[in-house]
């Protein structure tokens, strides 16, 4: 163990990550800080989980989606695997709202009395990260056969709808009233996150009574405020600006709102859900944990209600990690594989979930110890010496905003923003070359520096010196992707490269001729360009076997579904059962299916195992006649697709020959 400790801590040292990849977890800035090296103020979080116990008639509710689920989950498995799968949206939005339930169970009522038809899930069901869902092949509906089911469903959904209806109490939105009047008795703002559109809906119809004006709100529509009549649309912009100024302050939202929308004079964050994902819950709480955060201590408080699968599974990653205080380092990984694992004990029945629970959580927990033990932790690096001192940017904010806006050639150009203070007015746009304003104003300014296409523009907009007098030489490679250009300066008897625009100025202050300035520049620029020659061949053959690899390997994939699928459709052939799964299990497939899978089967090898454990054989192996038959049309498909980068893939273009590269040179 202790041999293995220290390679793990030598490989730890020597990745080239350490010279590639910069990360400022909270511990690392922490450190930071301690050294006089953050002036910014981080915030201590005070995380806490809240557990909401719900009313009697609340939870027959809730064991009647338990009933809905265990119930049409399993009729259709048996119709169609994986399509049962979509029966998990049910739970995930009863745990964020009652209302939310109500609207989704709506939806699948109006579905239902189509016989199919249009999708019946939001983009916000489709995008949750503990699906795990094939959407084309596993949310596809079964058509006629599942007729029969839909009209059992219909007639149990709006059963359903009709006691949601009758419901009175909500346990949640009670703790969340009070809540707030906590909050805002002792601070001035508060931001509540929830994951669906339909809980903001819900929720910000029970406040407004009493908070009026004072309410804002952000999803994938956009921001809106109420104006005293109704809700308006409002940019992100003015939403936040709102929010600061304290117009705002009571900041609805959904998981959009944790995307891009920074929060840090908030000081309160209520999460009115939990997404199966923690690491989405851990990208909710940074919009308001940041650098700059006003307050010396950030209050979040996340809900949980008591007695269900979500609230177990966070009590006790709690318990083992204390992830609320933030989730970093070895553990990201793991925890992104808590999502499907709620999903497998929410299909579990609730007779069997409990032993579930504890194989299921065990596991997590040993892999969650491993890695705490062994993992790549990227504050270890804090505290050791990196050989490998970091530079400071050839080019500061400031220099650039001096650069453009005082030179006698573009300066006339910039115009002062008459309201935001570091911002310009150019070409009829707003701009600013601070990253901090930019933050401030991402509506409104365009945050200009290198990579921008109007940044590229006004440089090139410089008029071209005349003569050579300053010794100054710019090289660029012509037609050369990714482009690469040079600048060298006359050095006495030798050529210096211009790394920053410090020594460029210096190279100004000092003006010199230098006629052979244009061929010692070309010369030293193709000198750079042949040294990266070698490494440049190596990574195309690299790269052109690992593409070939993973083509090889998707091929050989489709052979073994196709194989399997062949299998299930020829089951009645066999007497006494199927032939053993082997290689040549494929090559029979093949020969009986001819094309696309012979040529594909010479291109990738037919040499695929097969295994009775395989989740694609247990897939086939219970489908119905019809849904194989369409699942070999489309593995037909997918085969001939493969074919053609297959055989005749482009090769990567090998690296010109530094000699043969075409230059431009520039004397100034």
């Amino acid at each position: 163990r202790r041999e293995r400790e220290a390679l793990l801590s030598l490989f730890r040292h020597l990745t080239p990550l350490r010279r590639r990849m910069r990360r400022y977890t909270r511990t690392t800035l922490r450190g930071y800080q301690q050294k006089g090296l953050l002036p910014a103020k981080l915030a201590e979080r005070r995380p806490e989980p809240r557990w909401v116990e719900m009313a009697p008639d609340e939870r027959d509710l809730y064991d009647r989606v338990e009933e809905y689920i265990s119930e049409f989950y399993r009729k259709y498995e048996g119709e169609r695997k994986g399509l049962g799968f979509v029966m998990t949206v049910y739970r995930r939005r009863l745990t964020s709202s009652f209302r939310a339930l109500e609207k989704s169970l709506e939806r699948r009522l109006e579905f239902l009395r189509r016989r199919g038809g249009e999708e019946w899930l939001t983009d916000e069901d489709l995008e949750e990260d503990a699906l795990s869902l094939d959407v084309e092949e596993d949310i596809e509906e079964g058509g006629d056969a599942l007729w029969p089911f839909y009209a059992e469903e219909t007639e149990y959904v709006e059963d359903f709808l009709a006691a949601l209806r009758r419901l009175g109490a909500d346990a949640k939105f009670a703790r969340l009233s009070e809540d707030l009047q906590e909050a805002l008795s002792r601070r001035d703002s508060a931001v509540v996150f929830t994951q669906y559109t339909d809980t903001m809906d819900y929720l910000r119809e029970q406040l407004r009574s009493v908070y009026g004006r004072r309410i804002a709100c952000y999803s994938g529509r956009g921001g809106e405020r109420w104006n005293g009549r109704e809700w308006e649309a409002a940019g992100k912009e003015e939403i936040k600006q709102a929010f600061s100024a304290g117009e705002v302050q009571i900041l609805l939202g959904t998981d959009a709102m944790a995307e891009g929308l920074n929060l840090q004079n908030c000081g309160v964050e209520i999460n009115y859900d939990a997404p199966w994902n923690p690491m989405r819950l851990e990208q909710r709480i940074g919009r308001v944990d940041r650098i700059g955060q006003r307050f010396d201590e950030v209050w979040i408080w996340s809900y949980f209600l008591e007695g269900t699968i979500e609230a177990e599974v966070y009590r006790r990653l709690a318990a083992r990690i204390d992830w609320f205080k933030g989730v970093v380092g070895p553990l990201q990984p793991i925890l992104h594989r808590v999502g499907r694992t709620m999903q497998d004990l929410a299909l579990t029945p609730p007779a069997q979930r409990r032993a579930a629970m504890a194989e299921k959580m065990g596991r997590l927990e040993s892999e969650i110890a491993r890695a705490e033990r062994e993992g790549l932790d990227f504050d270890d690096y804090l505290a050791s010496p990196d050989p490998l001192t970091a530079e400071d940017p050839p080019v500061s904010p400031d220099e650039l905003e001096g650069f453009f806006t005082r030179s006698a050639a573009l300066g006339r150009r910039f115009i002062p923003h008459a309201d935001i203070r570091g911002a310009f007015l150019v070409d009829g746009g707003a701009v600013t070359f601070r990253p901090d304003v930019a933050d401030q104003h991402p509506e409104t300014l365009r945050l200009l520096t290198f990579g921008d296409r109007l940044f590229t523009s006004l440089l090139e907009g410089f008029p071209a010196p005349e003569g050579g007098r300053f010794g100054i030489a710019r090289v660029e490679a012509v037609g050369r992707t990714p482009p690469r250009a040079a600048w060298y300066r006359a050095a006495g008897d030798s050529l210096s490269a211009v790394e920053s625009l410090e020594s460029l100025r210096k190279a100004f202050d000092r003006p010199r001729g230098n006629p052979g300035l244009a061929a010692d520049a070309r010369g030293a620029f193709l000198s750079v360009l042949d040294n990266e020659r070698t490494g440049e061949e190596e990574a195309v053959l690299r790269r052109r076997e690992e593409r070939a690899s993973a083509l090889r390997e998707k091929g050989r994939r489709i052979l073994a579904k196709a194989a399997y699928v062949w299998l299930a459709r020829s089951a009645s052939l066999f007497e006494g059962g199927l032939p053993p799964m082997t290689s040549d299990t494929v090559r029979s497939m093949v020969q009986a299916e001819d094309y696309p899978f012979a040529p594909l089967a010479a291109l990738a090898g037919a040499d695929v195992p097969l295994s009775p454990d395989d989740p694609d054989w247990q897939r086939a192996a219970g489908a119905a006649p019809s849904s194989l038959e369409m699942l070999m049309r489309r593995l037909e498909s997918q085969a001939e697709a493969l074919l053609e980068p297959l055989a005749g893939a482009p090769p990567f273009p090998p690296p010109e020959s530094a000699s043969e590269t075409a230059t431009e040179v520039t004397v100034l």
